[in-house]
């Protein structure tokens, strides 16, 4: 009987239930039986490289959605947040409000979802392979760890479904929640089969004939072939269908404990300054243009990394020069930090694939302090070439480089490869040497080493320069590898691609070179 733990790192869970909206501020926990389904499923796709669903995982399937889970839920308090979103109207904008509700949750505990049905050991196997791989539960910002645990034995403080219409509810207080749940798959397959055949005879009825084949595919579409293709039907396919909730669910009423989860009065806005010093912050970017979401390409993570870096330091003013971790220059004496490279480094990243900027990953070995932070909290928005293209920016998250390595996923699936671990590397940004290149004390192979040790790596076994066919390939010549007049230049503007080759796996982000701090010089693991 297995049993699915659920951690989340990032402390927060946000899913809205079937048929509130948004802005109604309601949280969907613990999460329903069917989002927990679908959740697994849609991992064996992102993750695991499924085309169709093999028959192992679709015997799964039907295993668990025979039974009503338990939830141990660990303790968590409502929050929301509000956010005034940009709605273009003809040549002018208007706002629009949108309430963002969440449970906190202590990161150190765990959901705890059990389903009382022996499954097979080939289905467990399956089952194992889906949890470990399973990124997000709800919305995307909802980071998940998961494991599978062999048993469990729920209890009194566990939330299990509410009895049969009829039986006396337990004198233990908390909240009846009406969650979402698929129907056994036979019965299911019965009521296909019975919707169906009434479909049929209704419209053989008002045409006066046999219906053809054609009709009776049109007449079958909205629904689906078996309960697997009800939970992969998307949300908006089944409202062009006409469903108002999916075939093959159920609402199933369950009894939440008292004390599980807590309502609090919205705290008033307050000046962070006790925030803990954190690793790494994520900021998601998106376009601010009428004609469209027009981000710039990735090939100019230079310059958009320079705007964003200036535009931080507006967000503190005054406050600027106390800030190390942004400005790299020591507070009291207002000169370089001497260990060169440990303040902020901006890591462009491109998560959806389609050779744009959309995320900035900011990380210092310092770390981020709460003057930092408070700037990266407040900016709002940032600039791009041309007129008119402001870049609004977003905080998505904070945490370790860990953290963010073993969650943040490209939309393919694809773990990102400048934060893996590995033995190989290939430039993903081009590398501009930091000096002149010299044939003795400076040559190419030496400055890359220089730079590798300045920032606690290791020396590679092997340092190749890639040929201009593969340079022209990975598209490395067509990045910005200049920083804007007036800033500091390169001694030469060369630009070169690299492998480098380690006897022992090291762990990324590896920057080195010229403007390495701007998204230059960036490598990414080599499978």
């Amino acid at each position: 009987m297995p049993t699915i733990a659920l951690g989340f790192p990032g402390g927060r869970y946000h899913a809205t239930p079937w048929g509130s909206h948004v802005n109604e501020g309601v949280v969907e926990w613990p999460p329903s039986p069917w989002r927990v389904l679908r959740a697994l499923l849609a991992t064996g796709f992102t993750k695991l490289g499924w085309t169709t669903v093999p028959d192992e995982a679709a015997a799964l399937v039907a295993s668990l959605a025979g039974t009503l889970p338990a939830y141990r839920l660990p303790p968590g308090t409502v929050a929301q947040s509000r956010h005034f979103m940009p709605v273009p109207a003809g040549r002018s904008e208007t706002t629009t409000k949108v309430i963002d509700a969440f449970v906190r949750l202590d990161p150190s505990q765990e959901l705890l979802i059990h389903y009382p049905v022996a499954i097979p050991a080939a289905q467990i196997e399956v089952l194992t392979s889906l949890v470990s791989a399973l990124g997000y539960l709800g919305r995307a910002e909802s980071w998940v760890e998961g494991r599978l645990l062999p048993d469990a034995a729920p209890d009194e403080t566990w939330s299990v479904p509410a009895p049969d219409s009829g039986a006396a509810l337990p004198d233990r207080g908390g909240d009846q929640i009406a969650l979402l749940a698929p129907v056994p798959a036979d019965v299911y397959a019965q009521w296909r089969a019975e919707a169906v055949r009434h479909a049929v005879e209704r419209a053989e009825a008002q045409k006066g004939r046999p219906i053809r084949a054609a009709e009776r595919e049109k007449l079958t579409a909205p629904y689906p072939a078996d309960l697997v293709a009800c939970l992969l039907t998307e949300t908006g396919q089944l409202h062009r269908l006409g469903w108002n909730q999916p075939p093959g669910a159920r609402r199933v009423l369950y009894v939440r404990p008292p004390g599980t989860l807590e309502r609090r009065a919205p705290m008033p806005a307050r000046r962070r300054g006790g925030t803990e010093p954190v690793e790494a912050v994520l900021l998601a970017l998106a376009s601010d243009r009428r004609r469209g979401q027009v981000l710039p390409p990735f090939t100019r993570c230079l310059p958009q990394a320079e705007l964003l870096h200036e535009s931080l330091l507006s967000m503190l003013g005054d406050e600027a020069p106390q800030c190390a971790a942004l400005t790299g220059r020591d507070p009291a004496t207002g000169q370089p930090l001497r260990e060169a490279h440990v303040h902020a480094h901006y890591h462009p990243l491109d998560l959806d694939e389609d050779g744009r900027l959309d995320h900035m990953l900011i990380y210092a070995p310092m770390h981020l302090d709460s003057l930092a932070q408070r700037a990266l909290q407040r900016v709002r928005r940032t600039w791009t070439k041309g007129e008119d293209n402001d870049i609004i920016v977003t905080w998505a998250g904070s945490g370790s480089l860990a953290q963010f390595a073993s969650q943040l996923r490209h939309r393919s699936g694809r773990a990102v490869a400048s934060l893996a671990t590995a033995d190989r590397w290939v430039s993903l940004t081009p590398f501009v040497p930091p000096r002149y290149l010299r044939a003795r004390g400076h040559t190419l192979e030496e400055q890359v080493a220089a730079e590798l040790r300045s920032r606690g790596f290791p020396q590679p076994r092997e340092i190749v320069v890639l040929s201009r066919e593969e340079v022209v390939r990975r598209g490395l010549l067509r990045f910005v590898h200049t920083r804007r007049a007036g800033k500091p230049q390169p001694p030469a503007p060369l630009a070169f691609g690299l492998r480098l080759v380690f006897d022992e796996p090291v762990t990324g982000p590896i920057a080195l070179g010229y403007a390495s701090h701007y998204g230059l010089g960036i490598f990414a693991a080599e499978s």
